[in-house]
């Protein structure tokens, strides 16, 4: 987590005079797909007409951490006091 930390701000220089759409697989995808906001959204920031879209890419993961990882209480004790605190709400 500290590697990739330490690279964001490399990529953000990188890419600093290009568009970008930032995207999160937790948030565009729900338990029937992609969201139709985001495809939406996809399509706009193309500048291509809004089309349906489809993805095969199904959400089957809890959205609570806790319900995922067998020994979350010891996970949420070592990250707790870290930079990566945010993560486990």
């Amino acid at each position: 987590m500290r590697r990739t930390s330490t690279l964001y701000p490399r990529f953000e220089q990188i890419f600093r005079g290009h568009r970008r759409m930032p995207l999160v697989y937790e948030e565009i995808i729900d338990s029937r797909g992609l969201r139709q906001d985001v495809a939406d959204s996809i399509c706009d920031f193309l500048e291509v007409s809004r089309r349906p879209m489809a993805s095969r890419l199904v959400k089957i993961n809890p959205d609570n951490l806790r319900d995922m990882v067998t020994n979350y209480d010891e996970l949420a004790a070592a990250v707790r006091d870290s930079e990566f605190a945010r993560f486990l709400a």
